[in-house]
């Protein structure tokens, strides 16, 4: 069964997420270099995901791909793995719109790298082996309860940022 868009889409943001926490230690205020580096791969994806396909695989039309299917060989070995058809990447890819940028947030990442750490120390990946919610972990991390959407990635491993 292939992937969903919605799928490949929160696989890479959880990929993305999952990246800035595994940086080493998290400060409130300022992302690493790496971290920012991360953020800005984000962001260039959410403002122009048209172009961040042309970036990230090889195709010679919409439908076929081209050799290598990525110059990156763990989205190569993704795209293989999961049995990814180019046609079907390439027309869900066509729907996503643009959505503007994000900008760090130390409180958050603070408590994302927090509960990373339960994570870690239970030996689990779960939404809630801290007995909270993620929107009681947002409110307790001093976010604005203003939000319009939130979501929560977990992710173990990967080779490549991308």
């Amino acid at each position: 069964m292939q992937p969903s868009l919605r799928q490949l889409t929160q696989s890479l943001a959880a990929l993305a997420a999952a990246s800035l926490l595994m940086t080493g230690s998290v400060d409130a205020a300022d992302p690493t270099a790496e971290q920012q580096y991360w953020l800005e791969l984000i962001n260039r994806m959410r403002l122009d995901p048209a172009s961040e396909l042309d970036r990230l695989v090889n195709l010679t039309s919409p439908s076929t791909w081209g050799s290598p299917k990525s110059d990156d060989p763990s989205i190569a070995a993704a795209l293989n793995f999961y049995g990814t058809d180019a046609a079907t990447l390439s027309a869900q890819w066509a729907t996503l719109t643009a959505a503007p940028a994000i900008a760090w947030n130390g409180s958050l990442s603070q408590s994302a790298g927090t509960y990373s750490n339960v994570m870690v120390t239970q030996d689990q990946q779960d939404h809630g082996l801290d007995g909270q919610t993620l929107s009681q972990r947002i409110l307790n991390a001093g976010y604005s309860s203003q939000w319009l959407e939130f979501g929560e990635n977990l992710f173990a491993t990967t080779d490549s940022v991308l």
